[in-house]
């Protein structure tokens, strides 16, 4: 019995980062897009906004270039989760 429940809290944990990376992909690319004029704004306070109205925490941001770089993290119960993107022009 308490096997299964490790198991399925080990799923519920993978599944719960496997969406934080998205999300964290998502508002790099927004702050990407903010940081090259396609969006109004600041980059960084966009990716805040964003990180905010999703329940999690921006822990940094710092624009490179034309390039973004992010670290987002989440609680999930007594684990913090975190995750990193970055987001740019494409190369050429």
């Amino acid at each position: 019995m308490a096997a299964c429940v490790a198991l399925i809290a080990g799923s519920l944990a993978t599944s719960a980062h496997e969406r934080l990376t998205a999300q964290t992909e998502e508002m790099a690319i927004a702050g990407a897009d903010t940081l090259s004029g396609r969006l109004p704004g600041y980059p960084c306070q966009r990716v805040a906004e964003l990180a905010t109205a999703q329940g999690l925490r921006l822990e940094s941001c710092v624009p490179v270039g034309l390039d973004i770089r992010i670290v987002v993290s989440s609680q999930f119960g007594a684990v913090r989760l975190s995750s990193h993107a970055h987001a740019g022009p494409p190369i050429r």
